[in-house]
């Protein structure tokens, strides 16, 4: 077995994560779902909308006359998402304070579709506080999309955001790739592949050729929404580092309405 290495990006925002974390058990929140506009009515100096931004943006966090000004874009997919996000830029001291020494505000995007730091650190701090460790890890399902996407009604999150937090917490060894007009967009292993010696994702690559994922995006004007069924592929068509031929099993989510397609894959285990 290689020795296990990770990816210093997903480092970084694990301790995002956990910091978010420690503001859900400090706030003792143990029902669901979690309320992300607890942590605006427990402060002074901030102040939360829901608004139509008209496209511009999903969320903006602007400061004014020494007060935090929230809005968001409410959804019927990402609303709570949304929130969380911008809750995230003002409780992380280096947002906060880059707000506030900067041009007074910040329009974000939100739902792990840009590689800008502050916005995939916003994203994963959004993620813990709605999904956070003390009951995630318990409900935890299979990395598949049907399990995936009971949990993510259960807690009232994205498919994605369940996704992400079942592939860190899964004892299995899984992978899930993000792929944009047929190319990797960013991915994140489990520990168990990671353990593995799989952990370099072919971020910017375009998808295996043989990939049920690459098939759908041939199509890109017909790409069908939902779960696709794919088939069984190898570890080295899709990860930038291995040398043993793992067998792997594919399954897709197709999210036209953001032009992203999810791939989940997971090792058949013997």
């Amino acid at each position: 077995m290689d020795r296990m290495r990770k990816d210093p990006a997903w480092e970084r925002l694990d301790d995002i994560q956990k910091e978010a974390d420690s503001y859900v058990r400090n706030a003792n929140i143990t029902t669901l779902p979690v309320d992300p506009g607890f942590w605006c009515r427990a402060e002074d100096d901030i102040y939360a909308k829901a608004l139509d931004l008209k496209g511009e943006c999903d969320g903006l966090l602007v400061f004014r006359d020494g007060t935090f000004h929230l809005f968001y874009q409410p959804d019927q997919y990402r609303g709570r998402f949304n929130f969380a996000h911008e809750v995230a830029h003002f409780l992380l001291d280096e947002h906060h304070q880059a707000i506030r020494d900067g041009r007074g505000e910040h329009k974000s995007q939100t739902g792990f579709i840009t590689d800008i730091q502050m916005e995939r650190e916003a994203d994963c701090f959004a993620s813990a506080l709605l999904m956070p460790e003390s009951v995630f890890w318990k409900l935890c399902p299979d990395p598949n999309f049907r399990d995936i996407g009971r949990t993510a009604a259960a807690f009232d999150v994205s498919l994605t955001s369940a996704a992400i937090r079942t592939v860190q917490y899964t004892p299995l060894r899984a992978a899930l790739i993000v792929s944009t007009a047929g190319k990797v967009a960013w991915g994140r292993v489990s520990e168990g592949l990671a353990r593995s010696g799989i952990y370099d994702v072919k971020k910017g690559k375009s998808l295996p050729p043989r990939s049920k994922s690459c098939d759908i995006w041939s199509k890109p004007s017909c790409i069908p929404s939902g779960i696709v069924e794919g088939a069984e592929s190898c570890a080295s068509e899709w990860f930038a580092v291995y040398s043993h031929p793992l067998r792997l099993w594919e399954e897709v989510f197709c999210i036209p309405r953001f032009g992203t397609v999810l791939t989940l894959l997971t090792a058949y285990d013997e």
